[in-house]
């Protein structure tokens, strides 16, 4: 398992357990964006976008991540 994708699980994990119950839908699907976003953050080192988006562990390409997440 890559430090990458064991660093976004385990911050998705502790995002979890701030919640009562399993979250669900779109509250879910948002939580794994934030974790992404966090995961990408901490192990970039910086906020610029597209090195955030370089270590996100989804697969997709830097150019379509950094396109979709505009802030």
């Amino acid at each position: 398992m890559s430090d990458n994708l064991r660093r976004h699980r385990a911050i998705k994990q502790a995002l979890k357990q701030l919640y009562p119950k399993e979250p669900q839908g779109n509250l879910a699907r948002h939580l794994n964006t934030l974790a992404g976003l966090i995961s990408g953050i901490v192990g970039s080192k910086s906020t610029n976008l597209p090195h955030v988006a370089s270590k996100v562990p989804n697969g997709k390409k830097v150019g379509n991540y950094s396109a979709h997440a505009t802030f």
